[in-house]
């Protein structure tokens, strides 16, 4: 999908920069908006799933949240909450992690979302 298309979907605006009197600047500048928008989306695709399996059991994904915040966490942990945290990385972006089986108590899984 054309993502000039998508923003407009997602938000209601339009991509350009706008004059006064109303007609998009045609030398290529976008909006702040479109800007920050496609800054964010860059992000949400830099942030991959994160799999790994053990040798043991994880009773529940409290457990796993705590394994993967000792052992592989390369965030800055802001709230923890169970199975639920939230992180910022290095660049000062906020993230919302979640931790879930993967098929079996063996394999995990941590899913990124940008805040």
């Amino acid at each position: 999908m054309d993502l000039k298309k998508k923003y407009t979907q997602e938000t209601g605006e339009k991509p350009y920069c706008w004059t006064k009197s109303g007609m998009h600047v045609k030398s290529g500048s976008y909006s702040d908006g479109y800007v920050k928008w496609l800054e964010k989306q860059l992000l949400i695709h830099s942030m991959e799933t994160f799999t790994w399996n053990t040798e043991y059991a994880h009773n529940d994904n409290e457990q796993t949240m705590q394994e993967w915040l000792h052992e592989y966490c390369e965030l800055g942990i802001t709230l923890t909450d169970g199975a639920y945290a939230e992180g910022m990385d290095k660049q000062g972006n906020l993230w919302a992690i979640h931790v879930s089986g993967n098929s079996d108590p063996f394999n995990h899984k941590i899913e990124f979302e940008a805040l």
